[in-house]
């Protein structure tokens, strides 16, 4: 028994596939496309996408691109400056703490983020504690007038700095509020200080001052959008 081959391929519209061998006009006998245009596929050559697929891949290569782009200008446009601040109050109400954190630039890598601690005391007294940097190196005014800086945050650094705004109770009850006041500075340079949980303090309030806004996201949002449906439609009017 004889078994028969597989009749070979032939070249093929282009678009709807019908054999193009022996037409006599350009024009596809089942599509009517003309022949010219939607071109002649030869046997063993891969047809051309089709405009949904070529639509899909340059929503692919677009989304891949966009990204970075996106994260440039939404630094650029919407958030240059932000300033948070929460006041707080101890249980002892013996003074109160305004903690701000201070943000230059919207995301990583491109924004700086530095907290700033404002102590004031019931007889008027008030200091200032600046941080900076993931271990919240510190700079603050000692009583001389000299600046006391370090490299790391420390309970007993709050401490030496309570004390130099009038407040030295010799007690576990400041022990643990100079504690709660580093994890409330740890939380206020990492954005996580209204998700925090204040057991020596009272949240009290809260205020923000900033240039973003969610106008200029949807504007950045609408530009990239007009970019992908231009370069759609030219895609898929083109053929490429």
């Amino acid at each position: 028994m004889t078994i028969a081959s597989a009749p070979a391929p032939l070249p093929h519209c282009g678009h709807c596939g019908y054999p193009a061998r022996g037409l006599p006009t350009f024009a596809c006998p089942e599509c009517g496309n003309d022949l010219r245009h939607v071109g002649i596929v030869a046997p063993g050559v891969r047809a051309r996408p089709s405009r949904g697929e070529r639509v899909s891949n340059w929503t692919i290569l677009f989304v891949i691109g966009v990204i970075p782009l996106w994260m440039v200008a939404d630094n650029m446009v919407v958030w240059r400056h932000l300033t948070q601040t929460h006041e707080m109050t101890p249980d002892s109400e013996k003074y109160r703490v305004r903690v701000v954190a201070i943000q230059d630039g919207y995301m990583w890598p491109f924004h700086r983020r530095r907290v700033r601690l404002e102590l004031y005391t019931n007889d008027g007294n008030a200091v200032q504690l600046d941080l900076r940097g993931r271990h919240l190196a510190y700079a603050y005014s000692g009583s001389s007038g000299a600046q006391v800086t370090g490299a790391a945050l420390s309970t007993e650094v709050i401490l030496q700095w309570m004390k130099l705004g009038g407040v030295h109770d010799a007690d576990d009850a400041l022990q643990n509020e100079a504690l709660d006041l580093l994890e409330i500075a740890r939380a206020a340079y990492a954005d996580d200080l209204s998700r925090r949980g204040m057991f020596y303090f009272s949240p009290g309030q809260g205020s923000y001052n900033g240039t973003g806004s969610g106008t200029n996201h949807l504007a950045i949002a609408g530009f990239f959008l007009v970019v992908w449906c231009i370069g759609a439609w030219r895609v898929w009017r083109s053929g490429i």
